[in-house]
């Protein structure tokens, strides 16, 4: 978890990336990201070199968290090389 730059047009946002490693299982930090996320009316996705594709993923995003399906949507951010922003307050 690292904060966002300041190029950012939201102040106090916090961008979640993920790593592929061996803990699979381990969903708390997607469980606890996605509940910010989907807190946040602001909220932000971003690939990897910061160009914003929220409208690409938002919905999909949402759905895992709607259904707590924590496991897929961990799966779905590192398959498509995701950030999830959202704000710290």
């Amino acid at each position: 978890m690292a904060k966002a730059d300041s190029n950012m047009e939201t102040n106090n946002k916090i961008v979640e990336k993920y790593f592929k490693s061996d803990e699979k299982q381990d969903t708390t930090l997607i469980q606890n990201s996605l509940e910010k996320f989907a807190k946040d009316k602001n909220h932000l996705v971003l690939t990897e070199d910061g160009q914003d594709v929220t409208a690409q993923h938002e919905k999909k995003l949402l759905e895992f968290n709607d259904n707590h399906d924590y496991k897929a949507a961990k799966e779905y951010v590192l398959k498509e090389d995701i950030s999830i922003g959202y704000s710290d307050n």
